[in-house]
């Protein structure tokens, strides 16, 4: 799954996600999969999006989603609150940042996903 963060997020705007996340997961989850979240143009979000995205992504990983990839340039505030929704030492599943998504989707293939022609679509 490819996912782009845009803005400031309100809880709102995390519940609606969610609720997007989920049905696009639908068709993904009988098996393993992975997502990668690009948040260069995510501008954080409201202490109240927190438990909504942490519930969200233990759900993915009960769900057989076995590895996250965020991609941003080096950002102290985004690190510490992605972090505060599932931390990148968390074990339930691999979570890596990169720099670029060459170097994300790179991850990905040598983990045993198959990265077919990785395109993003502003």
């Amino acid at each position: 799954m490819i996912i782009h963060c845009y803005g400031s997020w309100s809880g709102t705007t995390a519940l609606q996600f969610v609720e997007e996340f989920k049905r696009a997961a639908q068709f993904l989850y009988h098996s393993a999969w992975s997502h990668i979240v690009f948040f260069d143009d995510w501008v954080l979000s409201t202490p109240e999006c927190e438990p909504v995205i942490t519930d969200m992504l233990e759900w993915a990983v009960r769900h057989n989603m076995t590895h996250s990839v965020r991609i941003y340039r080096e950002d102290a505030l985004k690190s510490y609150q992605l972090n505060k929704m599932m931390d990148e030492r968390d074990d339930s599943h691999v979570i890596r940042h990169f720099y670029t998504e060459e170097q994300g989707f790179a991850w990905l293939q040598e983990c045993g996903y198959l990265v077919e022609q990785p395109r993003v679509v502003a």
